[in-house]
C-alpha cells in the first residue's frame, strides 16, 4: 500500500489554503506513507505531538504572535497526522472486503502405486517427509475440514461453506426446499467467498433445462464481440430472444432473491464452485446446487471474453470440472446461474 497526500500552492482547496496560509508554508505539502506498518509507527508519536501542539498555539495565542518556524513545522506535522487518521477507516474498510478463497474439495492424497490411487492423506503419505509430500490436499480449509479444526457458517460437503437464501432474500436453514413462493429456497450464498448463486430448478424460468446464446450490447463487457441475439425457442419461449443479456434483465426485474443487482459470472468466479474432490460427476455440491445432472446441463456460460479471440467466452463444464472457450455464435447456447456480490 503507497498513500501520497500532497497539496500545492495552486491548490483550490480552501482548507488546505488555509492550513498552508495558517502554518506559514510557501511550498509543496506532501506525506508519502508506504504500508500499514509504517503508518502504525507515526501515529504512536500522535499524542505527544498532539499536546505539543496544543500549548504551542495556546502560547501563540496568549502572546498575540504568529507561530515561529518550529511552532509550524510542528503544526504542520499534526495536520499530516490529522490526515492520516482520517484515512485509516477507510484503507481498514477496503482491506475488509478481500473475499476468502474456496479449497478444491480434495482430501485425499495419491500414493506410491503405479498407477496411483486415492488414499488417506496422511503424513506418512502427504506430508513434507512423506512418500508423496506436499498434496493438495495437505493444505488449506480442506486440511482444515480433515483435522476437525474448521468452523463453518452454514454447511456443505469438504470446506465448502455454504447458506440457502430464500426468494424473499432471507436466510434458510439446510432443510429448505426449492420452490416458487417467498419463503422457498431459490439462491445459495457462499460464505467463503461472499458470492451468492443462483440456483436452478426444473420449471419456470429458471429452468435447467432452458439454454441462452452468449449476447451483450455493452462493449465495456463483451470484449469486442456481441454475440449472437438467439431466438426464443432454446428457453421455452420464456424470453422474447433466449440470449444472457435477457435472461440477467428478466431475473433483475423479478427481483430473484431479493435483490436487483444479479450479473454473470467471470471465469475465475464459476470455478470457485468445482468440487474436485468428487469421485464422479458432477463437479459440484449437489446439495446446494441441483439440477446439475447431466453433462448438457453442466456446461455454463461466464460473462468472460476469450482474450485472444473475442468471438469466444469461457464456460465451465462441471461434468469434467474444467472450463472451456466457446464460439460465442454456438446454436442455442449453454445453461446460465448468475451470481451477485464481490467486485
Amino acid at each position: 500500500m503507497w498513500v501520497d497526500i500532497t497539496g500545492t500552492d495552486g491548490d483550490t482547496s480552501s482548507t488546505m489554503r488555509g492550513f498552508k496560509v495558517a502554518l506559514g508554508i510557501a511550498g509543496p505539502l506532501t506525506l508519502s506513507v508506504k504500508t500499514a506498518r509504517h503508518m502504525q509507527a507515526i501515529l504512536i508519536q500522535v499524542r505527544t505531538l498532539l499536546m505539543r501542539g496544543v500549548q504551542r498555539l495556546r502560547c501563540s495565542a496568549n502572546g498575540g504572535s504568529l507561530p515561529t518556524s518550529i511552532q509550524r513545522l510542528q503544526l504542520k506535522r499534526l495536520l499530516m497526522f490529522a490526515i492520516i487518521i482520517g484515512l485509516l477507516p477507510v484503507i481498514s474498510a477496503t482491506r475488509a472486503k478481500a473475499a476468502g478463497l474456496n479449497d478444491t474439495g480434495q482430501t485425499q492424497c495419491y500414493d506410491a502405486s503405479n498407477p496411483p490411487a486415492l488414499a488417506p492423506c496422511s503424513a506418512t503419505l502427504g506430508g513434507d517427509s512423506g512418500t508423496n509430500p506436499r498434496q493438495d490436499a495437505r493444505f488449506g480449509r480442506d486440511a482444515q475440514i480433515a483435522g476437525q479444526s474448521l468452523t463453518k457458517v452454514g454447511a456443505g460437503a469438504a470446506a465448502f461453506d455454504y447458506t440457502k437464501i430464500a426468494n424473499n432474500g432471507a436466510q434458510l436453514a439446510p432443510s429448505g426446499t426449492l420452490g416458487t413462493s417467498s419463503s422457498d429456497w431459490a439462491c445459495t450464498k457462499d460464505n467463503v467467498t461472499g458470492l451468492t448463486w443462483e440456483v436452478k430448478n426444473t420449471s419456470g424460468p429458471r429452468n435447467v433445462g432452458h439454454t441462452y446464446t452468449w449476447y451483450s450490447a455493452a462493449a465495456t463487457t463483451n470484449g469486442g464481440s456481441s454475440g449472437a441475439i438467439g431466438t426464443n425457442t432454446s428457453c421455452a419461449s420464456s424470453l422474447a430472444t433466449c440470449n444472457l443479456e435477457n435472461y440477467v434483465s428478466a431475473q433483475n426485474a423479478a427481483t430473484l432473491c431479493g435483490a436487483s443487482d444479479w450479473r454473470l459470472p467471470t471465469r475465475k468466479e464459476l470455478l470457485t464452485l468445482v468440487y474436485a474432490g468428487k469421485n464422479a460427476s458432477p463437479y459440484i455440491d449437489t446439495t446446494y446446487f441441483p439440477n446439475t445432472t447431466s453433462a448438457t446441463t453442466s456446461q455454463t456460460w461466464t460473462g468472460s471474453t476469450h482474450a485472444f479471440n473475442s468471438t469466444f467466452a469461457w464456460y465451465v463444464d462441471f461434468y469434467d470440472g474444467n472450463s472451456y472457450a466457446s464460439d460465442k455464435f454456438t446454436v442455442d447456447g449453454y445453461v446460465v446461474r448468475l451470481v451477485r456480490g464481490g467486485q
